[in-house]
């Protein structure tokens, strides 16, 4: 049997990079999404992983190549027009081009990217997370939230080492009026494709010790406008306008405000002028606790002036009443004695007969008295004698004891127990031979 006719694989390789170059010769626009970028970092080439998905399910997926000089390119473009590094995670037009490699397959050579049309998808999106937002009653959420006159205790989403946060935070310890703030940094990343998920974790590590904050700060500063499509991210627009506490942001830069700026309690330009902000509320604080205090102190001197004036009216209408009453006084003390001068010999004589007449009465009550008690005595005397117990034993009674206390039955007793029987003369003491009931 004969061996079948058979190709190498190199030449059937090398067959379908011939048909590959001669079908697809031209270059072409596609709209997918960047998954990975796959920056090799040795090199400065990129090998990007673009994916189509239709309703969150991916439906296309193949790999490209983005050699260095294109990728600097490209990625130079981006930061002029969309203030943002090439980055993953984008929808973009893509201009390729089909290639054929003999070891490592069919891809997708990158030529060039429309940074026009992804600035448009984010705009777009950022829109559609704005009107969201609104639609889940999210958008004014953290505005309602109640900031304290005196904010002065701050949680700071921030990279110490940063202008940005220096800046805030020399503002704030080195004013003039002294004012007191204490300030915790929550470390994060503040730009880039990490940025959502660090300043996420921030604000829940927040979120766990609430009690000792006023307020958050979200402070970014320098780097121009790159790096700031994090902030229109939906997620975290969401987790901003939901905090328990306000949440101010002072991301540094001059463009339209992102999204986590706009659903933010208070959003300062710069984290310079966010301070400020802070440093107007405890200098209006401080003028309000300063009016309130002269009008204090002025309405305390109108009101002693009154008193004053009061007072001494009334010190007047005093002297003149007492006067007049200590007059009407007088005369009323004068006519009581002399009615008392009048009517005292009367009042003796008559409480004299009173008292004969009550010494007349007490006599007789008494004898009266003594007579029935002691006819209550001798009655009594004749029934204690009835009831003496010696009476009852002359006539014959005996009382018999068992262990010293009346025996009323047998049952109180058991044979051979000793009782003792008391008669009228003398006692007898005996012991039980046998008991009954009948």
């Amino acid at each position: 049997m004969s061996s079948p006719k058979f190709f190498t694989l190199s030449e059937v390789t090398t067959r379908i990079k011939s048909v590959v170059q001669e079908i697809f010769k031209s270059e072409f626009w596609i709209k997918a999404e960047i998954n990975k970028l796959g920056i090799q970092k040795h090199s400065g080439h990129a090998y990007p992983e673009l994916v189509e998905k239709v309703n969150g399910k991916l439906v296309a997926e193949m790999r490209a190549t983005l050699w260095r000089s294109d990728f600097e390119r490209i990625d130079q473009d981006f930061r002029s027009k969309i203030k943002e590094p090439l980055r993953e995670g984008i929808t973009a037009l893509i201009k390729v081009r089909i290639t054929f490699h003999e070891l490592y397959g069919l891809s997708l050579q990158i030529l060039d990217i429309d940074s026009s049309f992804v600035l448009g998808e984010l705009e777009k999106e950022k829109i559609q997370n704005i009107q969201w937002l609104k639609d889940q009653k999210l958008f004014d959420l953290n505005k309602y939230k109640s900031l304290p006159l005196v904010p002065n205790r701050l949680a700071v989403i921030s990279i110490e080492s940063s202008q940005g946060y220096s800046d805030f935070y020399n503002v704030l310890t080195r004013n003039t009026h002294k004012y007191h703030f204490f300030i915790k940094v929550f470390p994060a990343t503040m730009q880039g494709d990490r940025a959502v998920e660090s300043i996420e974790m921030a604000l829940e590590q927040i979120e766990k010790q609430l009690d000792n904050f006023d307020a958050v700060a979200i402070i970014r500063g320098g780097g121009g406008d790159v790096g700031l499509t994090c902030y229109n991210h939906i997620n975290l627009a969401k987790k901003v306008a939901e905090f328990p506490v306000p949440v101010l942001s002072g991301i540094g830069h001059s463009t339209n405000l992102t999204v986590v700026e706009m659903v933010s309690h208070y959003s300062g330009i710069t984290p310079t002028d966010l301070a400020d902000f802070l440093l107007k509320k405890m200098e209006w604080f401080e003028r309000e606790i300063e009016h309130f205090s002269q009008s204090i102190v002025g309405s305390a001197f109108g009101l002693l002036d009154a008193q004053k004036l009061s007072l001494s009216t009334s010190a007047g209408l005093l002297r003149a009443n007492t006067r007049m009453n200590l007059n009407q006084q007088h005369t009323r003390l004068n006519r009581w004695v002399e009615s008392l001068q009048k009517n005292i010999p009367r009042r003796i004589s008559r409480e004299k007969e009173s008292l004969e007449t009550l010494k007349i009465n007490l006599k007789t009550f008494w004898s009266r008295q003594r007579s029935q008690e002691t006819q209550k005595l001798e009655w009594m005397q004749k029934n204690l004698e009835l009831l003496d117990p010696k009476r009852l034993l002359e006539r014959g009674y005996s009382l018999t004891l068992h262990n010293g206390k009346p025996l009323k039955s047998a049952a109180q007793v058991k044979a051979g127990e000793e009782i003792t029987t008391w008669l009228s003369e003398g006692k007898i003491t005996s012991t039980v031979n046998n008991t009954s009931n009948d």
